[in-house]
């Protein structure tokens, strides 16, 4: 990874060569769930090692539910491009952090925190098949998100709610004096989606999907028909092959060497 940033640091976020409390604040977004299981509670400590206000850890954590969101995401992206979600199949592989654990850690460490969660889990499985299929430009829909949709798709967390949502943020405060963040936020039935712009959504995507199958379909039967025909021809060759393999082809061959070379002659005349 290259930044022209001068204050651009590559490192390991198990071992950030930085002295304590030298960032205000430590964010890391949708990293957590990449980091193996052995290595998650050493990140954290060191991530709040180097911080000197909190950090903000915002990830998807488990649950049965966002599991299923996540396969049935990676199955849609394998049906499209034969091969897994490069992201998903990690989270996958890694399994996603435990958010009972990571709360567990941060007591121990005397830390107090707020739970916050962000990206309802139908309206994520939706724009993540808009995204994987490209009906629409990532610039576009994150503008329509983020003016219409996630004011409304934020809500103040517990662990009860989490797996109504992909992604769960913990606002970790080690100072006493900092601000609690979920009073800025709405009630959580102020936060619901609305259904409306839910249901255009959902519209807008069957549509769509029902385009790019329609597609897949005529490229399939182009595809069979070009197989039928190599086929064919294969078969031919085939026939062609043990014709010139008989024993009336090897009798024949002075008369096919006569018949060239008295073509050649007509031909020279």
């Amino acid at each position: 990874m290259q930044s022209s940033d001068v204050n651009f640091i590559e490192a390991d976020g198990c071992h950030i060569p930085r002295n304590d409390r030298f960032f205000d604040w430590v964010i890391s977004c949708d990293v957590f769930e990449h980091i193996e299981k052995e290595k998650r509670c050493p990140f954290l400590a060191e991530n709040l090692r180097v911080a000197n206000a909190g950090m903000i850890l915002a990830a998807p954590f488990f649950s049965p539910e966002i599991k299923s969101a996540e396969e049935e995401v990676n199955v849609f992206h394998y049906q499209l491009f034969h091969q897994n979600h490069p992201w998903l199949i990690e989270h996958i592989a890694n399994g996603l952090p435990d958010l009972e654990e990571t709360l567990r850690f941060l007591k121990a460490m005397g830390l107090s925190y707020e739970i916050i969660h962000n990206n309802h889990l139908d309206l994520w499985k939706i724009i993540q098949k808009i995204t994987i299929a490209g009906i629409q430009e990532p610039d576009e829909l994150n503008f329509y998100y983020n003016n219409f949709i996630y004011p409304k798709d934020i809500i103040k967390g517990t662990l009860t709610s989490a797996h109504d949502y992909y992604r769960t943020i913990l606002y970790v405060k080690k100072e006493r004096k900092v601000i609690n963040f979920a009073e800025k936020i709405a009630t959580p039935e102020g936060m619901l989606i609305e259904t409306e712009k839910f249901e255009t959504l959902d519209r807008y995507i069957t549509n769509s999907l029902k385009q790019i199958a329609s597609l897949r379909q005529a490229v399939g039967e182009r595809d069979q028909a070009v197989q039928t025909l190599t086929e064919q021809m294969a078969e031919r060759d085939e026939q062609m092959n043990a014709i010139m393999a008989s024993w009336s082809w090897k009798l024949t061959a002075p008369l096919r060497a006569l018949k060239t070379l008295f073509f050649n002659k007509s031909t020279t005349q």
